[in-house]
C-alpha cells in the first residue's frame, strides 16, 4: 500500500509538470489534482487503519 501512496505522489509530480510544460490546461489540471489529493487521503488512511489492526 506505501507502494501505492508513492506512486501517487509521482503521479502528482508527472501531472503538474504536463500543466506547467502546456500539455493539459488549468481546468483540467485542478480537477485531475483534486481527484488525486482524495485518492492520496484514502490510501493514507487504509495504510494508518491497516498499521492500527497490526498492533491489537
Amino acid at each position: 500500500m506505501k507502494i501505492s501512496l508513492g506512486s501517487a505522489y509521482e503521479l502528482e509530480t508527472e501531472l503538474t509538470l504536463a500543466y506547467e510544460f502546456g500539455y493539459i490546461c488549468a481546468e483540467n489540471f485542478e480537477d485531475m489534482k483534486n481527484c488525486l489529493v482524495e485518492i492520496q487521503k484514502m490510501l493514507y488512511g487504509l495504510i494508518n487503519k491497516y498499521n492500527t489492526n497490526q498492533g491489537e
